[in-house]
């Protein structure tokens, strides 16, 4: 397999070293079908990972309609989400992901 991986090969080597305690990050390719904004409520600001995006991806190894998600936690990237303007239908790529 090349990097970056499909996200079917992403899910087979990280699952695969999960069992295996041997984790080497990976890069990740695939396409955004739609994203999910997580802010935290006035009760959980103190909390900052308590933001998140969900990242719903797709690739061609995937069948038709499947889809995978990426969470991302953390003010930072939801910041970093909204300032790159991502939308569906943009292709994304992940580096390091363990």
């Amino acid at each position: 397999m090349s990097s970056p991986y499909t996200i079917r090969e992403a899910i087979d080597v990280l699952s695969s070293q999960k069992i295996q305690s041997n984790g080497h990050p990976i890069d990740l390719l695939g396409v955004v079908v739609s994203i999910v904004k997580t802010r935290p409520s006035a009760l959980q600001q103190y909390a900052k990972s308590s933001s998140k995006v969900e990242l719903w991806i797709t690739d061609n190894s995937l069948s038709a309609g499947e889809t995978a998600c990426v969470v991302l936690w953390g003010s930072t990237e939801l910041s970093r989400v909204e300032s790159t303007r991502l939308e569906p239908g943009d292709v994304i790529r992940f580096n390091g992901v363990s």
